[in-house]
């Protein structure tokens, strides 16, 4: 979880500011960018709560993920407001991560651990996305597209160690994977 939101806040905390400055965006659209992301992450909420594949947790969570990979994708690439507007939607995603995580949890922790097991992880998450400005602004200060492109490509290893691990649980007791 503290890599997942470490990563998220590494690549998202100074798009406004990258979208300013290197993009012309004025300070109003940026602020409506911002309530844009609400909407993304109510969105992603409903999808997960309606669609059934979207139940397991660790999908929801890889879901989200690629929601914002995808947006600051949108970021780097982006030259239009719909562009932007769009980037923003999916940001959402960084939103519901966080959530998304606590509901992850709670299928793989029993319940007598469950209070420390929250508490250290609302710990780390708060640890990794107080860490993030700080490395974003380094970044950003010998590139300001470098806090994007490093938080995408944590996000895209956070995410695929996700898919890994969930694959690896899947397996069969006793699996044992052919070589050669």
């Amino acid at each position: 979880e503290m890599a997942a939101v470490f990563a998220l806040g590494l690549g998202i905390t100074l798009v406004p500011n990258y979208l300013h400055d290197f993009q012309g965006v004025s300070d109003g659209a940026i602020g409506f960018f911002g309530s844009l992301s609400a909407v993304g992450s109510i969105v992603l909420g409903l999808l997960v709560h309606r669609v059934p594949a979207l139940r397991q947790p660790v999908r929801a969570v890889v879901l989200a993920l690629g929601a914002a990979a995808l947006a600051l994708l949108l970021v780097l690439g982006g030259q239009s407001l719909p562009v932007f507007v769009a980037a923003y939607v999916l940001i959402g995603g960084f939103f519901a991560t966080w959530t998304l995580f606590e509901t992850a949890l709670s299928g793989v922790t029993p319940a007598a651990y469950r209070a420390r097991t929250y508490a250290l992880a609302e710990l780390m998450s708060g640890a990794g996305i107080s860490l993030a400005p700080f490395i974003a602004g380094v970044l950003y200060e010998r590139d300001p597209r470098a806090p994007v492109l490093a938080g995408l490509l944590c996000i895209l290893a956070v995410a695929a160690t996700m898919v890994v691990m969930q694959r690896r649980d899947a397996l069969p007791a006793g699996y044992v994977a052919e070589t050669g």
